[in-house]
């Protein structure tokens, strides 16, 4: 209604500029018509407002009723985690280290050059799948390699979470946002693995999972893999 109210106004008040201006009483009309186009103007200003206020709430509606399945990150597991309660061994062929895991995580095939040693979480599958979360690896890339290098200069890094110092192999452990996910890693400087100078073998799992029995049950998962990761 209050947007109506100034093509009205504008309407009249040109209209009577222009009567005026057919008058030749220009001067008259002049203000007439200053006045007449500043409230078109309003007019036009309020419709270009509404149809933007329109747009963003058709976006937000198109957000709250997007599938939350295609909203979490991609291939997240979010069921609550199950172990199988049988272990076997991730190992690497060229560098003969490896860990132990329950069998609830299978061997992937990793194609990234900052990851090895992965396997994924796959209960009920034969093998596991790169790009699954939850998964475990042993990882280079800069998420990881920074941190590491952060904290022998600084005895910490940039969002560490419940960061503990720890003696022999690995330098500490400690819990990160990964992207769209959290890490829980363990940090480590080891030269006899040529990919793995700084490398963290690391926890990468869904957000949601913070705070819940799920979280603890992954992060022991990673303890008992830590205190296997030796040479084979």
């Amino acid at each position: 209604m209050k947007k109506t109210k100034y093509i009205f106004i504008a309407i009249i008040w040109l209209g009577v500029a222009v009567l005026c201006f057919c008058r030749n009483k220009v001067v008259v009309g002049i203000p007439w018509f200053v006045i007449g186009l500043f409230n078109l103007t309003i007019y036009f200003k309020a419709c270009q407002m509404e149809k933007r206020s329109l747009e963003i709430k058709e976006k937000l509606n198109q957000i709250k009723v997007e599938d939350p399945e295609e909203s979490r990150p991609h291939n997240a597991v979010i069921d609550p985690i199950e172990l199988l309660n049988e272990e076997h061994i991730i190992q690497d062929e060229y560098s003969n280290y490896g860990y132990v895991v329950d069998k609830a995580f299978k061997a992937a095939k990793s194609h990234a050059a900052e990851g090895e040693l992965l396997c994924t979480y796959a209960p009920n599958d034969e093998y596991g799948c790169e790009g699954t979360i939850p998964s475990i690896a042993v990882q280079t890339d800069d998420e990881v390699y920074c941190a590491i290098e952060e904290y022998k200069s600084n005895k910490s890094f940039e969002g560490a979470v419940n960061l503990e110092p720890l003696d022999g192999m690995f330098l500490f452990r400690a819990k990160k946002e990964y992207y769209d996910y959290m890490m829980y890693f363990y940090g480590f400087e080891l030269d006899k693995i040529d990919y793995c100078e700084l490398a963290g073998l690391c926890l990468v799992y869904p957000k949601e999972y913070v705070g819940t029995e799920s979280e603890k049950i992954l992060m022991q998962v990673l303890d008992k893999a830590a205190q296997s990761f030796r040479e084979y």
